[in-house]
């Protein structure tokens, strides 16, 4: 998948979303005040001011100051690793998601016409229109410009690991291993198919992804899940077991972990039924 991009609004205050997907992200408020949150940080957010979301985090948002509308990009953790082009960072495209929420770049109030320009450039895509964009280059220019916006005076953790497009390979076997089944995969399989020990394949997927293998692999379950919950009207245990879950109770507490509502509950929001 190239770089999407899309606009988002909401009317009222108290409004907002909670997700979870493999792509990272990267938005900025173009009106109101937004309340961002994951991985126990919080945020609050002016227009130009900008957030990122790593590989499968879970992260929500609350409206503070309505109308409130939003520039978000996405992308696939391998589009950004084999870009052809240096990081400002010297390290990689891939890095300003991984590090933790707290050492992320920020953009201070002093410096947001910038990202306010790039981001009210991104089309609001829905449809064919959206389909179509993964065929233009306009998104992925103006993420690029926002990244290099926002990372421009910033300095990574001095521990943040460096990663390649070479290191990322092997480890995008795995990735595309766990993507590909909706039942477990163990560490061992994984590091098989990185061509790895055990013991070094989970130190350089933790230091590339920003997660373990063993958190991808359960979200990636999760959010399949998920899916299937609100497509078919299948019973929590058959979706469950098709997702390698245990039984309908473990599939209850991981996903209350990570979407923070019940998976009935999720199933009548995302369809827009009553409770």
């Amino acid at each position: 998948m190239p770089v999407l991009s899309l606009r988002h609004g909401w009317d009222r205050v108290g409004q907002g979303t909670f997700d979870m997907h493999f792509a990272v992200e990267l938005g900025v408020v173009l009106s109101g005040r937004l309340r961002r949150r994951y991985r126990g940080w919080e945020a609050d957010l002016s227009p130009g001011q900008a957030w990122l979301i790593g590989i499968w985090e879970p992260h929500g948002c609350e409206v503070i100051e309505a109308p409130c509308t939003v520039a978000v990009f996405v992308a696939y953790p391998s589009t950004l690793m084999h870009l052809n082009i240096p990081a400002p960072v010297g390290r990689s495209w891939l890095l300003p998601f991984t590090v933790a929420p707290a050492h992320r770049p920020q953009i201070g109030p002093a410096l947001t016409q910038e990202p306010l320009r790039i981001g009210r450039r991104a089309r609001h895509l829905t449809g064919a229109d959206r389909d179509r964009s993964r065929f233009t280059p306009e998104p992925a220019v103006q993420m690029l410009e926002l990244l290099v916006h926002l990372c421009r005076d910033w300095q990574p953790p001095a521990s943040a690991p460096q990663g390649t497009a070479c290191g990322y390979a092997r480890i995008d076997r795995a990735v595309q291993l766990a993507l590909g089944v909706a039942g477990r995969i163990s560490v061992a399989a994984a590091a098989g198919a990185a061509g790895m020990s055990r013991t070094r394949f989970q130190e350089s997927f933790h230091e590339l992804m920003g997660i373990s293998f063993g958190q991808f692999a359960l979200r990636h379950r999760l959010n399949g899940a998920a899916g299937e919950l609100v497509r078919t009207d299948a019973p929590l245990k058959s979706v469950a077991l098709h997702w390698g879950f245990t039984d309908a109770s473990h599939l209850h507490k991981r996903f209350v972990q990570h979407y923070r509502c019940t998976p009935s509950a999720y199933r009548r929001r995302v369809r827009g039924e009553q409770p």
